[in-house]
């Protein structure tokens, strides 16, 4: 097989990194701006709760709160795949670009929905 480029052992690592990273600024934004119950809380941005959603996600990876093979332990695990999300946000033209592509998965939801 394929010698891959980074070992898993340091991928993992650096997941653990980056996961613990990204608590502390939610938590530091939550401190900040609230939860939900304040006029700029955290929860009130869209790219936050994708944000809270991947970090949970990626929590309860981490902690092996879903061991195993099972489907719902996979689904945890690709919600990693999220990710990315998190730092092309900061680019205003991929913002915008994501913004597009989320604002058009109601209307190819009704398409596949009626196309059955």
């Amino acid at each position: 097989g394929d010698v891959p480029i980074v070992p898993f052992v340091e991928m993992v690592r650096w997941n653990q990194v980056f996961t613990f990273l990204f608590l502390f600024e939610a938590i530091v934004r939550i401190v900040s701006d609230g939860l939900y119950f304040t006029r700029t809380a955290y929860l009130k941005s869209g790219w936050n709760i994708i944000d809270f959603t991947v970090l949970t996600l990626s929590l309860v990876d981490e902690f092996g709160l879903l061991q195993g093979d099972g489907g719902t332990a996979k689904v945890i695990r690709m919600g990693r795949a999220l990710k990315p999300l998190r730092l092309m946000k900061r680019n205003q033209g991929m913002r915008q670009v994501i913004d597009a592509l989320i604002s058009t998965m109601m209307p190819v939801a009704y398409v596949v929905l009626f196309s059955l």
